[in-house]
């Protein structure tokens, strides 16, 4: 930490941000996620803002190690700053992570729109009422009852990956902890 500090007040950021990586993820290594966290905001600061994948790369790793020292909310926001830079595979993967942070954290309306969100690109419907569930759940009942049961290849294997893992997502995170 000590040679950041050093590099950066030389006017050597390209090393000082390489140095604060390194020591971040060290220190997440060692479960030291506070300081994992504050080293991979300097190494953010530190970077070179034309290095799109290596921002986002580092943003995911701010995600991780603020998740893992309970700052749920925050580690949301990082989530959502590595989205912005990602492909679209990826960046439904880290909207997904940020969604389970706001749930976990309190952010119980926030986390649910942004899953909601989610759902929709998949091309799954939320359900907003007791009344429209159990509808669904009679119509499906009523559709498997008098199905042919063929099985068909899903159409997109990236979309049905999605559509199992969402809305685990949302059971998984029904509880919340108290609000950030």
């Amino acid at each position: 930490e000590q040679l950041v500090v050093h590099y950066a007040e030389a006017g050597d950021g390209g090393r000082a941000g390489e140095t604060a990586l390194q020591a971040a993820r060290s220190a997440a290594n060692k479960l030291a996620f506070n300081r994992a966290s504050d080293l991979f905001r300097k190494a953010i600061e530190l970077m070179h803002p034309a290095d799109a994948a290596r921002r986002r790369e580092l943003y995911e790793e701010l995600g991780d190690a603020l998740s893992n020292s309970g700052r749920g909310c925050q580690a949301a926001e990082a989530y959502l700053q590595a989205a912005a830079a990602s492909s679209a595979w990826e960046a439904s993967t880290l909207r997904r992570k940020a969604a389970q942070q706001l749930l976990r954290s309190g952010r119980i309306e926030e986390g649910t729109q942004l899953l909601e969100l989610l759902l929709a690109e998949v091309g799954v419907v939320g359900f907003h009422s007791d009344a429209r569930v159990l509808t669904k759940l009679l119509w499906n009942k009523s559709v498997l009852r008098f199905a042919t049961f063929a099985v068909a290849p899903a159409n997109d294997p990236v979309l049905a990956s999605l559509r199992g893992r969402f809305p685990w997502s949302r059971r998984q995170n029904a509880w919340a902890m108290p609000p950030c």
